[in-house]
């Protein structure tokens, strides 16, 4: 679906954040929301967008294109190389094999 596509069209949710993670997101989509607001026009900003696959965190689109962002937060632990190559991708929040596999499913 193309940015003109949406138009007055919602997005469907998806995902399921802890109220850390709620918290973490609202405050990337305030620091989005004031650079579209600034930068670019006939822009949407959405969270937690299931077209964006593993990307739903953040998700800015405008007519010329889109950022989609994923984020984590964590206090006070370290991440290990083998979570990062991980390819259990339900238990591994920071399996890089996921990620990358979700990007190839939109990347389009």
């Amino acid at each position: 679906m193309t940015f003109k596509e949406m138009d007055g069209a919602r997005y469907e949710k998806g995902g399921d954040v802890g109220s850390k993670g709620v918290g973490f997101q609202i405050g990337l989509l305030t620091v989005s929301l004031l650079n579209a607001l600034q930068r670019i026009r006939n822009w949407r900003l959405s969270t937690e967008n299931k077209r964006a696959g593993k990307f739903d965190d953040v998700v800015l689109e405008w007519p010329e294109g889109s950022v989609l962002l994923q984020a984590k937060h964590k206090k006070k632990r370290k991440i290990t190389l083998e979570e990062l190559l991980s390819t259990n991708s339900r238990n591994d929040d920071f399996s890089l094999p996921k990620y990358f596999l979700s990007y190839q499913e939109i990347k389009n």
